[in-house]
């Protein structure tokens, strides 16, 4: 527990006898603030009572159980070596095989819905097949393109990408680096035209992007 307070041994102590919450193979248990744990616990004098009042909003899985998921899911030639790679609006680890990078993403279950991410999914496969340089999802032994897991929080959708080599230009990208990002999105845009999906995803229309957001603050 990373918290600092008066009688924290007897906390510790509550805290782990109430076994309040269990840890999980493979995820990292969250550090918990010492004004959370207060909320978190209903406690009286000695703490003889201790009730549960909040659930998990996040976990971070482990670079080892992300390796495990590679194995238990896709036919990577080993060793596999993982490593947390960002935290982004998503978990992303980097994988590496002896020859090769992948990035696995641990897609936050708040964030997007299932549908949302397998029309992205489909998208990327699409844009793929026409010989577009994106970083597509590697298929898995079922041959999808992604896999669901259980975790703390609940369930979440994970997918294994092929990594793309390079770098992101910053605030000083060059006339050349503009032109070349123009005509990739131009060459998204015409071929997304064909595109099709069975799944679903939010239209980025000026109602989506200004009244939600509007609707949201007031």
């Amino acid at each position: 527990l990373a918290i600092s307070l008066p009688g924290i041994e007897q906390v510790r102590e509550c805290y782990t006898n109430a076994n309040l919450f269990p840890p999980r193979s493979g995820f990292v248990q969250p550090r918990i603030p010492a004004d959370r744990l207060r909320r978190r616990l209903n406690f009286n004098a000695g703490c003889k009572k201790i009730e549960p009042v909040e659930t998990y909003t996040y976990s971070q899985m482990s670079a080892d159980a992300a390796v495990q998921l590679i194995k238990d899911h896709y036919d990577l030639p080993g060793p596999l070596i993982g490593k947390f790679y960002v935290l982004g609006l998503h978990d992303n680890f980097l994988i590496e095989t002896k020859h090769k990078k992948y990035i696995l993403r641990v897609y936050r279950n708040d964030w997007r819905t299932p549908d949302e991410i397998h029309f992205e999914l489909d998208l990327l496969t699409f844009l793929r097949e026409k010989q577009v340089a994106v970083a597509w999802p590697v298929q898995t032994r079922t041959d999808n393109a992604s896999f669901r897991i259980e975790c703390p929080e609940g369930e979440r959708v994970v997918a294994l990408f092929h990594y793309a080599d390079g770098y992101a230009p910053e605030e000083n990208i060059e006339p050349a680096q503009c032109s070349l990002l123009g005509e990739a999105v131009s060459e998204i845009h015409n071929l997304t035209q064909s595109f099709a999906s069975s799944h679903k995803r939010k239209i980025l229309d000026s109602d989506y992007l200004v009244g939600t957001s509007i609707d949201a603050i007031m």
